[in-house]
């Protein structure tokens, strides 16, 4: 393993390779992306601190659940899209994730979140290339404001 010397940089870097290299097309897929996809939302959500970066990232986080709204089937969402990303994020998480199979293989994920009065705050179907699509836009729009 090589070092690393910007790590937020290069841990994008690195997650977008894997997400995009089809040779790591295999029965593990979804659990790739999955795991993927928790780091890209989990590490803007966790290292913004100073208010001008803040907003940049608010602004992120609002560009991302949009591209979202185009590629899922959204039955609930939160209304504020800040919260929206963190559901995501609470989904994968606290595996409160849902995989549904077509002909022996997984053909979607079904994302659900829920508030601490145990009100579903969230809930979402997803194609597994449309997961992909995602996640491949969470890092590259994530690369575009720390590079």
């Amino acid at each position: 393993m090589s070092e690393m010397k910007n790590f937020k940089v290069e841990f994008v870097e690195r997650t977008l390779k894997i997400i995009k290299d089809d040779k790591l097309k295999t029965e593990y897929e979804v659990t790739l992306l999955l795991n993927c996809l928790l780091g890209m939302i989990t590490l803007p959500i966790e290292t913004t601190k100073d208010e001008k970066s803040k907003q940049i990232i608010e602004d992120y986080k609002t560009n991302c659940i949009n591209e979202l709204k185009l590629l899922a089937k959204i039955e609930i969402i939160n209304e504020q899209d800040d919260n929206a990303f963190r559901s995501i994020r609470n989904s994968i998480a606290h595996l409160e994730i849902t995989p549904i199979n077509s002909n022996g293989v997984i053909s979607s994920v079904k994302f659900k979140d829920y508030n601490d009065s145990n009100k579903k705050v969230l809930s979402l179907t997803i194609e597994v290339n449309n997961l992909k699509k995602f996640a491949i836009y969470v890092a590259e729009e994530y690369l575009k404001i720390i590079r």
